[in-house]
């Protein structure tokens, strides 16, 4: 059976997982064909400032009283569990995952390999010598509003899987290949009452 896929993508308050801290956390669920099932995203109040704004356009006033992570964490938890984790530049994505998630008290095993990375798809598939997610879609044709944005990356994204998938002869192809349904089930999530938090999306235009 083809494995369905979560697209995650974060804005964080710096590039070191044990000391900076996610901001914002946005997940496109994908269907195992390709198609989007749904999303979900939310700003995260850090407990410290947020660092480079000119960078993510994200203010301390935006995430004053926006949910912290153990708030959010089972919600989120849910809609990973059973899915292959997809992200650009998979590693970084998943050890801000893995410290946010060990803040907030719940273990998890998990690395860039045990997801399926867009960054590293891309440069074995396609040649050039840059494989930013700015550049990889548009290479692919994939038009964004704004960048350094949680939703709208993740949901360029999802359409960049659906682009290297083609190219790879189709999801039954890539799955196949990478053997993705074996990576979703090895991960072992955590086991997190969700708290039907309130989210708190980044306002329309930023």
């Amino acid at each position: 059976m083809l494995p369905k896929f979560a697209v995650l993508d974060t804005e964080t308050t710096g590039f070191r997982a044990k000391s900076d801290r996610v901001i914002e956390i946005a997940v496109v669920l994908v269907g195992p064909s390709g198609a989007v099932e749904g999303t979900w995203d939310t700003l995260i109040n850090p407990h410290r400032d947020t660092g480079p704004t000119h960078i993510h356009g994200i203010t301390n006033a935006d995430v004053s009283d926006a949910p912290h992570f153990e708030d959010i964490a089972g919600d989120l938890i849910g809609l990973l569990r059973g899915r292959v984790l997809v992200c650009h530049n998979a590693s970084f994505d998943a050890g801000f995952l893995v410290e946010e998630l060990a803040r907030a008290g719940a273990g998890l095993s998990l690395t860039g390999r045990d997801c399926l990375c867009t960054m590293k798809l891309s440069r074995a598939l396609v040649t050039a010598r840059h494989h930013t997610l700015k550049d990889c879609r548009e290479r692919a044709g994939i038009e964004q509003t704004f960048e350094h944005h949680a939703l709208a990356d993740a949901i360029s994204t999802a359409r960049l899987l659906d682009w290297l998938a083609i190219k790879s002869g189709g999801y039954a192809a890539l799955n196949d290949k990478l053997r993705l349904d074996k990576r979703a089930a090895r991960v072992a999530w955590p086991q997190i009452i969700p708290r039907g938090s309130r989210r708190k999306s980044r306002a329309a235009g930023f």
